[in-house]
């Protein structure tokens, strides 16, 4: 989660490759990994999470403030992560 947070996108590859992150891990406000990566505007962080993913539900889901990774994304101009999330079952 740090490595998304943060940017990092060479250590979370690493560690998405070698499944060693759940990116079904909620933080204290439950956000995910992905609702961490539109937080900071890091677009690659989250494309590498969203090409990751194939689970409807975890796309969609909502962290403390009832922000899903879409509502987010919409909210931070990351046009490109918006087209990505519609494609993979983000609902409005």
């Amino acid at each position: 989660m740090t490595a998304v947070a943060k940017g990092h996108l060479q250590a979370a590859e690493i560690l998405i490759k070698e499944n060693k992150v759940d990116l079904t891990e909620k933080d204290e406000l439950s956000n995910t990994p992905l609702h961490l990566a539109c937080i900071s505007g890091h677009e690659n962080c989250a494309l590498l999470i969203i090409d990751k993913i194939n689970n409807e539900n975890l796309i969609n889901t909502t962290n403390n403030a009832l922000q899903t990774p879409l509502h987010i994304a919409e909210q931070n101009g990351l046009k490109v992560i918006v087209e990505k999330l519609i494609e993979k079952g983000a609902r409005t």
